[in-house]
């Protein structure tokens, strides 16, 4: 249960009894998990779905949409029709193109998934180009504490101390709305 919004099928004896298993407390980043399993066992998750699409081995314990299709070792209660069989690539196509609908992040405007990769592309390219130390100006502390910042610049680490900015005039300042005059 890596989000924590819900307790998880697995309870803790069940997991203390195995010692090759990692529990994950919500800390680390769910792509890590899969691509340093060997196997993944769910009940019904969406990690499992990943890490079909990682080429990892799943086992079932619960019916999730993408178990009785022949992509895993199921060992839940059978859904009580019959699922078509398919590889990992015609039910990524079917869950994932075929049966979402996809919005500009900006515009709100329905728009092929590809136009949301391209955005995303574009968003990761300009962290990229994020400066790795600035000087926060302007702020409000509410804005300061509710993590504002770091959401418009989460490669950014702020300085406040004024000590290191006399001592390097020529960090970047990002300032917030009129705070700064030109």
């Amino acid at each position: 249960h890596a989000s924590g919004k819900t307790g998880g099928y697995f309870r803790p004896e069940h997991i203390a009894a195995h010692e090759n298993t990692v529990e994950d407390k919500g800390h680390a980043h769910p792509c890590a998990l899969l691509d340093g399993a060997d196997h993944v066992y769910v009940y019904s998750s969406q990690a499992g779905f990943e890490a079909l699409l990682r080429g990892k081995p799943v086992t079932c314990f619960g019916t999730p949409f993408y178990a009785w299709r022949g992509l895993t070792d199921d060992h839940g209660p059978h859904p009580g029709y019959e699922r078509q069989q398919c590889r990992i690539d015609e039910l990524a196509h079917a869950v994932l193109i075929d049966a979402t609908r996809y919005f500009h992040p900006e515009t709100g405007a329905p728009c092929e998934i590809e136009t949301v990769i391209e955005h995303i592309a574009l968003y990761r390219k300009m962290i990229a180009n994020d400066p790795p130390r600035a000087v926060l100006h302007g702020f409000s502390i509410m804005k300061k504490k509710s993590g504002v910042p770091e959401r418009f610049f989460p490669a950014t680490e702020f300085v406040t101390d004024p000590r290191i900015i006399e001592d390097d005039p020529t960090l970047p300042v990002i300032s917030w709305g009129k705070a700064l005059e030109i």
